[in-house]
């Protein structure tokens, strides 16, 4: 299904509002490894960025799915209230710190890829940096 999306899209440049949203989020991206360089090295670093474009993928699946119910039927029924407020969209340094957020990536992970993917621990911020 992804492969088809692929295809289908390929010859369409992405919109401003896509475009503004890719930078925003590897900006999120580039600013959390800076400042906490110490306690990312490369491979922890990049085991989180694949979880957060799974979670991500999902979410938007979700929020896409959702979308077109109720453009068929006319409503949001109150079980895809719930999935979207379960499955917000988070930025970088949010959903590295969070571990509910983190499992539930590893498990979409695990069944894409059709083996077990452990959940990392999650980024715990030193004692010096500005948590708000």
């Amino acid at each position: 299904m992804a492969t088809q999306h692929i295809e289908n899209t390929q010859n369409k440049a992405p919109s401003s509002d896509c475009v503004k949203t890719a930078i925003h989020l590897l900006m999120g991206i580039v600013e959390t490894a800076c400042e906490h360089e110490s306690d990312l090295e490369l491979m922890r670093l990049v085991n989180f960025m694949d979880l957060y474009r799974t979670y991500l993928a999902h979410v938007l699946m979700q929020s896409s799915a959702d979308e077109a119910a109720t453009s068929q039927s006319g409503y949001t029924d109150v079980v895809a209230i719930d999935s979207l407020v379960k499955t917000q969209n988070v930025s970088f340094e949010q959903f590295i710190s969070d571990s509910r957020l983190l499992k539930l990536a590893a498990e979409a992970a695990s069944q894409e890829c059709g083996i077990a993917v452990a959940v990392p621990p999650p980024l715990k911020f030193s004692a010096n940096a500005d948590i708000v």
